[in-house]
């Protein structure tokens, strides 16, 4: 129980809030309506409290309910004006002269005979209802004219209001052209001539007249129509307004402000704002002073309609000031925004700023009887007396409720005051300490009263920054150390920063590197820095000393490698003189004793000129070893495959078990294919060199998709290296000690290993265990971008349609880009980067000639070769091999294959062209002389026998029905007229097998030739050849090919 400021009593029940008014013995019942957010929280009221500013606090099951005691400020929700909860979304308010309230918005008209009292009756008007219809929800405005005929704007036209049926009357009009009509209409007036205008969208504005209007039956034809046609600035018009003088301003969307004279029929465009800098008002007005107000953006422009003389009044507020509504009230033009109301007195341009609910309110009325002002929102009107801006709201100080430093929230018994943040002026932090989180309020708790805050941090903040409206927090994110001071306040009526605000001072000191102690360490090491100069003169000459004797070392080393390489290379001449006649007694001797010992002198002989060779190699490539990388794109896993291979073919005698592996099919990778080549090569010759008889060596490739890297790990059972030499095998020229007595290699090896991999941005270490064996690893990170799942397809060609095709396989792409250049004025050319894909291209497109190199990665040329020779489509190609490895045995092995020419690197451009057009010539030579002999040649006459054209027919008849599953011997004979058992004995006869085997082995032999095609799945052929189980097909194929059908398409 208590006492409120007007002396009433208030009682709280379990059935709600009595208020009993003495004075005139009243009681007021008030309770829970889930309809409205503005009533009792909940119905059982456990306490009462009136505060010094007399607002009434109260108790309940459901949390605290506020009562703010403002006699100027009343919010009226729709559920307590019509009695239902439907909703609506006001646009205009009028208030008749019989003192009806008008309420029009988005759901239609309401009608009441008061708002403020919440009593009396009141009328819902909407689209489709049963007792009271109206043309259309969507209320533009509500106008009543001088008659005190009541009309209303709507999307559906206008309607005329007729008190005694209390129904609205449809009115219709277009113009004497009926291209335009007034639906949409969204303004009207009546002028002092009696004349109804009518603003519309699309249809520009009619003037009607308003007796013979309201006697038409139907559709009325217009006396006047303002549009484009005749001078208006756009069909779309917002809103129309009668100056003193008779003249009628019009509104246009988006298309600025025409005057109309009536008399003449004169349109003049009015011109807002500055020129480059044009406005579009939102809306207009005129005041009782005759002029006319103009919203815009951020802005009221005030315009004398005798000399159109403007004066632009700016709202110099904080926050978005985009004028929805104007109206006159008193000596003030009221303006509704989207971020408040605003009050601007109409002689001294003051700008206040209303203290009431931060909500968006469409529209504007002010009731001259009552002095009251009524403001259209969603779901609710809100009243306001005329003198609320007289009223001086009582200055409540901001103070601070809350700090988190970090989101920690700064408690009284942690921090060194001792103090809640509220008593607290300055606070000092750590460095560390610096994301700051400030809670603060006015100690003001209602929506009414809620005000608006601005903040600024001196030190970081130079303007001021404004918070919406019911938010209490500032966060402040990674502030640099220093001094700050925070200033909050409360925006007046003006819309600034009220004085005597919040100021809250803080230090943040600064980390350890940035004190006073670190600063006289930095002046410490820069005196030592001086010092540490002098002394860098003063040893300077002994430094340049040593640096000369080291380039004397180094250039005495230089001459003896040239040395060293220079009879390494004299060492060839004889060499090559010893491995020709052994190769040639090789092929001669017969004596399998003497061959023996020949292969020994011949594999000895081959290993010393790879030594020789290695070392040239290493003392031409020692000095760039790192900066030179010829990437190009290549599928590592048959790349190294073929490596593999070529290792496995050498060592056959010593009977080594070799194993590969790769966790991925294919892997498409960019490295320099001959530092890679020599990579691999030394750690396979190393591991089969110190492998003994039986024991294995294997390659293993894994390619780690997280992290996209590939280890490339080469694996045997040696004799392995010693735990402690293991660090220094890669140093160049080591060797270890287990191989340095046995004289094997020459300790580079695993160095190019170790700078090759290093150029490739990778890593290699080893693992060893003396006499069980090796394992080097070579790893490879971000390779993710080179990686791909489909093959890299070489797109370079040249030539016209109509020349013979040339297919050249190079892997070198600049000998590549030199034969096609070479060629193409004559041939079409296509290249194919190794002898993979020079196979695929030969297969699909059949070249008339092609050239390849022998020594490519991934497959070498007479592989190639060899596949094509089996191919019987690709059988008759000719070949031109050109390569720089002119050896004997390379030479007779291409022979051997059929090739057609044989060209050595360097090779003379003339004569590989010259070689070309020969080989073609021959081939069309060739072609043309077994046409001829074709042509000349009779043809014998064919005799068919009985048993053919029997076997001809019945295949004829399985062809023809061979989609049909039901197909058997019994179909046969039906169609081919001759008896199952004729067609048994003979089909088992001719060809050995029953007739449905034969049947089966018909359909399968046209599977595989549709397979072939590759025009068809595998699932479409199985049911083209008459076979309904997929598993059924499959075994049959696999029986009769030797493969599934899936492989055989592949």
């Amino acid at each position: 129980m208590a006492l409120d400021d007007n002396h009433n009593l208030l009682l709280g029940t379990d059935n709600g809030l009595y208020c009993y008014d003495g004075d005139r013995n009243r009681v007021e019942h008030s309770l829970h309506d889930s309809r409205n957010s503005a009533s009792l929280i909940n119905n059982i009221v456990w306490s009462v409290f009136a505060d010094k500013n007399g607002n009434i606090w109260m108790g309940t099951d459901n949390g605290i309910s506020l009562a703010r005691f403002n006699r100027s400020l009343q919010p009226v929700p729709i559920a307590s004006i019509t009695g239902v909860g439907d909703g609506n979304r006001f646009y205009s308010i009028f208030k008749d002269s019989r003192h009806n309230f008008w309420l029009g918005g988005t759901n239609g008209l309401i009608m009441a005979n008061s708002v403020a009292n919440q009593s009396g009756e009141a009328l819902w008007y909407k689209m489709g209802d049963a007792k009271y219809p109206i043309s259309h929800n969507r209320i533009r405005y509500i106008y009543e004219d001088p008659d005190q005929n009541l009309w209303i704007a709507t999307d559906g036209s206008i309607n005329r209001y007729d008190y005694q049926k209390k129904q609205f009357v449809h009115y219709s009009i277009v113009d004497s052209s009926k291209t335009f009509n007034s639906n949409w209409s969204y303004y009207m007036f009546q002028d002092s001539r009696g004349k109804l205008w009518v603003a519309t969208c699309l249809g520009g504005i009619f003037v009607v007249d308003k007796k013979k209007l309201m006697n038409s039956p139907g559709t009325y034809m217009a006396e006047k129509n303002y549009s484009t046609k005749n001078g208006l600035s756009g069909n779309f018009v917002n809103q129309i307004v009668e100056d003193n003088m008779g003249k009628v301003w019009v509104h246009l969307y988006n298309n600025g402000i025409n005057k109309i004279d009536p008399r003449s029929g004169k349109i003049e465009r009015i011109e807002i704002g500055p020129k480059g800098n044009r406005q579009n008002p939102n809306y207009i007005i005129r005041d009782s002073d005759g002029f006319m107000w103009l919203g815009t953006t951020n802005g009221l422009t005030r315009i004398n309609p005798i000399d159109n003389r403007s004066e632009f009044i700016r709202f110099d507020t904080y926050g978005q000031n985009e004028v929805m509504a104007l109206h006159e009230v008193e000596g003030d033009i009221w303006v509704s925004t989207v971020d408040g109301i605003l009050a601007v007195n109409k002689k001294s341009f003051r700008i206040r700023r209303l203290n009431i609910p931060n909500k968006s309110y469409s529209c504007l009325y002010y009731d001259r009887e009552n002095k009251k002002v009524y403001l259209g929102g969603v779901d609710q009107i809100m009243i306001l007396d005329n003198n609320v801006l007289k009223e001086s709201s009582a200055f409540s100080h901001v103070v601070l409720t809350g700090l988190y430093i970090n989101n920690k929230l700064l408690a009284a018994d942690i921090q060194p005051a001792k103090q809640s943040i509220r008593y607290l002026s300055d606070l000092a932090l750590d460095y560390q300490e610096n994301n700051l989180t400030f809670e603060f309020s006015d100690l003001n708790y209602s929506d009414e009263g809620a005000a608006k805050f601005a903040y600024r941090l001196k030190g970081l903040d130079k303007d001021w920054s404004v918070l919406k409206q019911n938010v209490n927090r500032i966060t402040f994110s990674n502030l640099p150390y220093g001094g700050y001071t925070l200033e909050i306040s409360k925006l007046d009526e003006s819309g600034k920063p009220a004085p005597g605000g919040k100021e809250f001072n803080f230090t943040i000191s600064p980390p350890w590197h940035l004190s006073i102690w670190a600063k006289l360490l930095y002046v410490a090491a820069a005196m030592s820095l001086l010092l540490w100069t002098a002394n860098f003169f003063r040893v300077k000459h002994n430094l340049r000393i040593e640096r000369i004797e080291k380039e004397k070392t180094v250039e005495l080393t230089n001459l003896k490698l040239d040395f060293f390489t220079n009879v390494s290379h004299e060492f060839k001449t004889p060499l090559s003189m010893i491995i020709a006649p052994v190769s040639k007694l090789l092929s001669e001797t017969k004596d399998i004793s003497k061959k023996r010992q020949l292969e020994t002198i011949q594999r000895n002989a081959l290993k010393l000129n790879s030594l020789i060779r290695q070392v040239l190699d290493f003392n031409r490539n020692e000095g760039n070893l790192s900066p030179n990388l010829v990437l190009a794109k290549m599928e590592f896993v048959e790349f190294a495959r073929s490596i593999f291979s070529m290792f496995q073919e050498d060592v056959k005698e010593k009977n080594i078990d070799f194993s590969f592996s790769s966790n991925q099919q294919q892997l498409y990778l960019m490295v320099d294919t001959l530092k890679m080549e020599a990579l691999l090569s030394n750690l396979l010759s190393n591991a089969c060199k110190f492998t003994p008889d039986g024991g294995q060596v294997s390659m293993r490739l894994n390619y780690n998709t997280t992290n996209q890297t590939l280890a490339i790990m080469v694996s045997d059972t040696g004799i392995g290296v010693p735990a402690n030499e293991t660090g220094y095998i890669f140093e160049r020229y080591y060797q270890s000690s287990k191989t340095a007595r046995r004289k094997e290699g020459s300790g580079i090896g695993l160095y190019i290993v170790k700078k090759y991999a290093e150029q490739h941005g990778g890593t290699v270490s080893v693992q060893s265990e003396e006499n069980q064996g090796t394992t080097f690893t070579v790893s490879l990170p971000g390779l993710g971008d080179a990686m791909e799942n489909i093959p890299a397809q070489t797109n370079a060609e040249s030539g016209k349609e109509d020349e013979p095709e040339i297919l050249i396989v190079e892997d070198e792409p600049e000998i590549a880009e030199f034969i096609l250049n070479l060629l193409s004025e004559k041939y079409r050319c296509k290249v194919a980067e190794n002898g993979k894909i020079g196979l695929e291209l030969a297969e699909k497109v059949h070249p008339k000639l092609i050239i390849s190199d022998i020594m490519m990665p991934v497959m070498n040329g007479l592989e190639m070769v060899k596949r094509l020779k089996k191919n019987t489509q690709t059988a008759v190609i000719p070949i031109v091999l050109l390569t720089a490895k002119d050896d004997r045995d390379t030479e007779l092995e291409s022979l051997t294959l059929h090739v057609e020419a044989f060209v050595s690197k360097p090779f003379d451009p003339q004569l590989l062209f010259s070689r070309v057009e020969q080989v073609i010539a021959s081939q069309q030579q060739m072609q043309e002389k077994l046409r001829l002999e074709a042509i000349t040649t009779p043809k014998k006459e064919e005799v068919v026998s009985s048993d053919e054209k029997f076997l001809s027919e019945i295949i004829e008849i399985i062809e023809q029905k061979l989609s049909d599953s039901d197909l058997n011997v019994n179909a046969l004979s039906t169609v081919s007229g001759i008896s199952s058992k004729q067609i048994y004995r003979k089909v088992k006869q001719l060809t050995g097998m029953a007739p449905v085997e034969f049947i089966r082995s018909v359909r399968l032999k046209k599977a595989a030739m549709l397979l072939s095609q590759k025009k068809f799945t595998v699932a479409e052929v199985m049911y083209m050849v008459g076979f309904s189980s997929h598993s059924y097909f499959s075994k049959c194929f696999q029986a009769e090919f030797g493969k599934t059908p899936k492989e055989y398409v592949e």
